[in-house]
């Protein structure tokens, strides 16, 4: 049976929100002295350090601490990883706020579905606590962040769908296989959940095991991120060609602009027939594929 958990994430320069991320663990629903909690600050230069030092401190839950300097959240993850003897490592993020029985449902599941080469995939979401813009809603409806409504089978869950904002896996397959530290920022995950699927990985899907996303969107924001895992999808590309169908390479850029032309045609339809996706998607996903497309092509010379 499995009891003990590692609950893990890397941070970097998120000094409030980790706060509140960590406050939500230090009341979960699941017996403390099974739990203990793993922060790998990567070079953060806004008090992070003194405050984990504090709070390690006076912690009602076993903590540990590790600082490295700016060198991705893949090395930092595997630094985590390979410093526990849990049973179970659960990754999230430090601007993911656990909802009370988060842990217990994670450990639920793994006892429910014991091979050591089953991982649970929890569910995040926007937190109650901030204004869901109209884009903000189209990221998780179709935009290009998480993409739990692809999922129709919980029991069967694709290995794209590896999130390490909320998903959980037993120690010993995990320590086998760690991120690759190549990827600085973006598809680490997908990388990682890749791998561990030809090794023969399983992805169930529990929505009950819940993360609110405490952040905000905006479109701005999310072309710099797209922008900055360009050179990342490169690194897969070149490692995985097979992955292109997961991640695509990016269209011509004058396909990209006829397809941009085509959206000011057909928006004023969409308008007027209401059809909320299409509607976001003509304003937003040219932007940002075109965006994405640049520092692509950019990046691969």
């Amino acid at each position: 049976m499995y009891k003990t958990v590692s609950v893990q994430l890397p941070t970097y320069n998120r000094r409030a929100t980790l706060e509140k991320c960590l406050q939500a663990l230090f009341h979960q629903d699941y017996p403390h002295e099974l739990m203990e909690i793993i922060v790998v600050d990567d070079g953060s230069t806004d008090g992070t350090d003194r405050y984990l030092v504090e709070v390690a401190r006076i912690s009602p839950i076993a903590m540990k601490y590790f600082r490295q300097n700016n060198e991705g959240s893949a090395r930092a993850r595997n630094r985590g990883i390979m410093s526990t003897d849990k049973d179970i490592i659960l990754m999230t993020d430090d601007d993911v706020i656990a909802d009370f029985n988060l842990v217990n449902e994670h450990l639920e599941w793994h006892n429910r579905y014991f091979s050591e080469r089953v991982a649970i995939l929890g569910y995040v979401t926007w937190s109650p606590e901030v204004k869901v813009t109209d884009f903000m809603w189209w990221c998780e409806n179709g935009g290009p962040l998480t993409r739990y409504y692809r999922i129709t089978d919980q029991l069967e869950v694709d290995f794209g769908h590896f999130y390490t904002g909320n998903i959980s896996l037993k120690r010993t397959f995990l320590q086998r296989n760690l991120f690759d530290p190549g990827f600085h920022f973006g598809f680490d995950d997908l990388e990682l959940g890749y791998r561990l699927y030809l090794q023969g990985l399983k992805i169930i899907y529990n929505k009950k095991a819940v993360g609110y996303h405490f952040a905000t969107y905006d479109i701005v924001r999310l072309e710099k991120r797209l922008v900055n895992i360009a050179e990342s999808a490169i690194i897969l590309h070149r490692k995985w060609p097979e992955l292109q169908k997961k991640v695509g390479r990016p269209r011509p850029m004058l396909v990209l602009r006829l397809a941009k032309l085509m959206s000011v045609i057909l928006y004023p339809l969409a308008r007027i027939l209401k059809w909320k996706k299409v509607i976001y998607r003509f304003r937003y996903q040219n932007r940002l594929s075109i965006a994405y497309a640049r520092a692509y092509h950019a990046n691969a010379r």
